[in-house]
Order: C-alpha cells, then structure tokens, then sequence
C-alpha cells in the first residue's frame, strides 16, 4: 500500500497572509463594475435606446419646452459618453489608474450636474389644473431611473402636486363659504340644510 505524504503548510512558498493583491485587485474589479453598473443607469436616465423610441408627451403652453430642456440633457449625455468609449485603454483593466481621473472626476461629476439640471426642469409653476399637474407628474415618474431623481419626482415633485391640490381645495371651499353668507340657497325643503347646501355647492 502507497503511503501518501502531506506536505506542511510551512513548506508552501505563498499564503494569504503574505500576499494580499490578489484581494486588492478583485476589490477593484468589483468597484469598476459598479462604475460600469453607473454608466448604464444614467443611460437610462439620459438617453433613449433608439432616436425612434419617442418622449412622454408634455401637455400645456409648457411641454414643447420640458421636451427641448430633455432632448439637450440627452445631447450633453451622450458627449459625455462619447468621452468613455474614445478611450484609449481596456476599461476592465483595474491596473489602468486612469480611469479614476476619467470616470470618477469627469464623467461622474457632469452625471451628478445633470440631475440637478433634470430636477430643475421638473417644475409646476404654469400648471393650470390639477389634471395637468397629475399628468406631468406620471410622465416623470415614467421616466424617472436613477435613485436620486426617483426619490425628487416621487417627494418633492409630488408634494407640488398635492398643494395645488389642496389650494383648488381651499378655492371651492372660500368660494362656497362666501355665496352661503350672501344668501341662502334655493332648496328643496325635502333635503336636509347643509346637505342641501353642500349639493348647491
């Protein structure tokens, strides 16, 4: 019977306590990844897929407007992209350093400039009826991908939404208030006095 012989683990050249890059370079790889997750997502965001694939339409003396500041986002986007496929070596090369100037200080700074530029156009200052303001809020809503302007269309644009509401609220209700102190209504004596008033209302 062969005797197997084991060698002790003093004997092998390379442990993992010694050498640590390999760790070091996956951990890159895996943040490269998630830069590369980034770019999709504001491509998403920024861009259509296809010039064919058409906007939400934007209703109102203000929705050729929405469409043009969206339509010069996109053309500042794929600028910016453009940028990232012109470069000149293998973007899943983690060796490559150059890619935390091109990515993280440029490309990453102008994505974060673009949300506040796509925030700002997200606006409810001419909205004539709540039925406009519900419609501009679902387009957005649609559109909406990357984290930071999903959380600003579904909070602060939704909060907008909300207060005209409460304010054409608040308008029928003064409204009524102030035709009920002039004058009763005519009402049927069948019908009891505040709902009576409420149906003339």
């Amino acid at each position: 019977m062969e005797t197997i012989k084991i060698r002790s683990t003093r004997e092998i050249p390379w442990t993992l306590d010694q050498d640590k890059t390999i760790f070091a370079e996956v951990e890159a790889f895996i943040q490269r990844c998630k830069d590369l997750k980034e770019i999709c997502e504001a491509q998403l965001q920024f861009a259509r897929k296809s010039p064919s694939i058409n906007m939400p339409h934007f209703g109102g003396t203000k929705g050729p407007e929405i469409t043009d500041n969206l339509m010069e986002l996109e053309t500042i986007f794929q600028k910016n992209l453009q940028k990232i496929r012109e470069l000149d070596y293998d973007i899943l090369d983690v060796k490559k350093t150059n890619w935390h100037d091109d990515y993280g200080q440029t490309f990453n700074d102008q994505i974060k400039n673009l949300e506040i530029m796509y925030q700002n156009i997200i606006s409810f200052k001419n909205v004539a009826t709540i039925g406009e303001a519900v419609e501009l809020l679902e387009n957005f809503d649609h559109l909406a991908q990357r984290p930071a302007i999903k959380e600003y269309v579904q909070k602060r644009a939704a909060e907008q939404v909300y207060k005209i509401f409460m304010d054409e609220i608040k308008e029928v209700e003064e409204t009524f208030e102030a035709g009920k102190q002039k004058r009763k209504p005519p009402m049927p004596f069948s019908h009891p006095e505040f709902g009576g008033q409420a149906i003339w209302g």
